[in-house]
This record gives structure tokens, sequence and C-alpha cells, in this order.
């Protein structure tokens, strides 16, 4: 069943000028990989993997994917696939990933190593754990996590990453930063969750009109706001970036 929410929109957004390329893709902790399926049949053209430690998305995510003969799916960290990845993909993307990385260094210099020269890497994080969570348990785990990280092992590892601190780890590693975008109003991601699939058409436009609004704000906003406000108001942060050959 066809839907329009944020992360499908997201993904389109990536690969609607791929059509006719035949692209290599990294999904860095696919989890169930419950939009590529819909992504996979618009566009066909993408070899698409995925890796995800947690083997009960990882069964879910082959049931989802059966269909689909050509993907990959890995079971292990993505941080440990550089030593048989390496200059491979043309995209390597995370979804509301980052926010769960213990070491994040590692895992960013995998993005880098396994992606092609030239190729794009997409990082999507969510700071509603961090900035918007009702649980005073995840609140403390955040705390915790932030100045005693070897407290928390790293499967049930939340933070709030920084996107300065990214963009500056990427600029120094050679890969230019394109774009720094958020998104994901918490009270309109909320009306997208709720929307009914069973009556297509009205939902997708609906879908479609809540998403383009939360662009357009978004937009708008980061001329207005500082970076802490934009996180608050926006708190889903898109980090692009374009590797770039040897200086």
């Amino acid at each position: 069943m066809k839907t329009y929410d944020y992360k499908s929109e997201f993904l389109d957004s990536i690969f609607r000028k791929t059509k006719g390329k035949r692209i290599k893709v990294l999904d860095m902790g696919c989890g169930t990989s419950k939009n590529i399926p819909q992504l996979l049949r618009e566009y066909p053209n993408i070899l698409y993997t995925g890796v995800e430690l947690d083997s009960s998305a990882l069964s879910k995510a082959r049931i989802f994917l059966k269909d689909f003969p050509e993907v990959t799916l890995i079971d292990q960290y993505g941080e440990h696939l550089k030593s048989n990845y390496n200059n491979n993909f043309d995209v390597t993307f995370s979804l509301s990933v980052l926010e769960h990385v213990k070491y994040l260094d590692n895992f960013l210099q995998t993005s880098i190593d396994v992606t092609k020269v030239g190729g794009k890497i997409i990082h999507r994080y969510d700071l509603g754990h961090a900035l918007h969570s009702k649980s005073l348990k995840e609140r403390f785990k955040i705390i915790l996590c932030k100045y005693s990280p070897f407290l928390i092992p790293a499967s049930r590892f939340t933070t709030h990453p920084e996107s300065a601190r990214i963009a500056d780890f990427f600029e120094k590693r050679n890969v230019e930063v394109t774009s720094i975008t958020y998104s994901q109003i918490p009270c309109l991601k909320g009306l997208v969750n709720k929307l009914d699939w069973e009556s297509r058409e009205q939902s997708l436009e609906v879908g479609r009109k809540i998403v383009e609004l939360d662009h357009l704000l978004a937009n708008y906003m980061q001329t207005i706001l500082s970076e802490k406000e934009m996180e608050y108001s926006f708190p889903t942060v898109s980090i692009y970036g374009r590797k770039k050959g040897k200086n």
C-alpha cells in the first residue's frame, strides 16, 4: 500500500533524479525497512543493501523485502562494514540512527569509507527523544549517555547529536556538507502518523500537504531562529554531504 509520510518523502527526495541509472545504496541501520518496498517499486534502478544488528527487526525486513531478490541484508553494526565495502556505494544514508550510536565517530567514518568518490552521504536523526520526551526514565538515560556514556551499553544508547560537530567531522575528512535541514514539527508528525491509509487518495493528499507545510515553515524559520530553537521546533535534522576526491 502506497503511503506519503515524512520518510517516504525523504527517500523520494534523495532518489527522484536517479531513474535510469543503476546505483548502489546502503541503509545504515535499516530496522524493518518498511518504507523500502515502496521505494524499490518506484525506483527499480536501486541496488539496496541494509545493515541492522537487531535480529528481530532484520527478520521483519526480510519479510517486507522478500519480493526483491537483489536486496542484500546484513546482520551487524553499521560501523563494521568498511572492510568489505570500501568505496562501494553511490548513496549511503541512515534514518533515525545517529541518536542511538554510541561510537559516533566510527559510524560516521564508515559512512565515508564505504561511499564512492562523488557519492552522497546523508544522515537524518531525531532529537525528539532528547528534547520532547515525556518519560523521566528516558530523560535520565540521555543525561547519562551524555555525561557518563560508559554506564550505558551501545544497544540502549540515546543521545543528542550536534549538527555542527558532525559537519566539522565531515569537512575535515574530505566530505563537502551541501546542506543541513530541519523538519517534523512534533504536532504535524503526530497528525501524519494518524492518517488512515485505507482511504488512500485522501490520505496521500493530506500527507503531502502536511509535509509540504512542514518544509515551508522550516525553510522560513531557519532564517530567523537559532540552531537550538530550530532543533526544538523541528527536531529531525538531516545532514547532506558529498564525498570529494583526495586532495
